[in-house]
């Protein structure tokens, strides 16, 4: 189960998983992340207005589906584990 987040804890979270933040390729206050696979690149704009700022349990969820580490997809990773410190 998802939950809410601030922004620098996540990015720091998910660059355990190969994902890198492409700050000069957003437009405005979003922030381009990127997740290099074998089989291909997936990527997602994520809002940034404060590394602080919390960001909710659903937009968690939509991100980590979208860079394939949810729980369902081949090379995603278990709740447990993605939030383990």
């Amino acid at each position: 189960m998802d939950r809410r987040i601030a922004y620098r804890k996540l990015l720091r979270i998910v660059r355990r998983y190969g994902v890198s933040e492409k700050r000069d390729r957003g437009k405005g206050s979003h922030r381009l992340w990127e997740r290099v696979l074998p089989e291909g690149r997936l990527a997602t704009a994520v809002k940034c207005h404060s590394e602080g700022q919390e960001l909710s349990a659903h937009v968690v969820a939509s991100i980590r589906r979208r860079l394939g580490l949810n729980p369902g997809h081949p090379h995603g990773v278990s709740d447990e584990e993605f939030y383990a410190p």
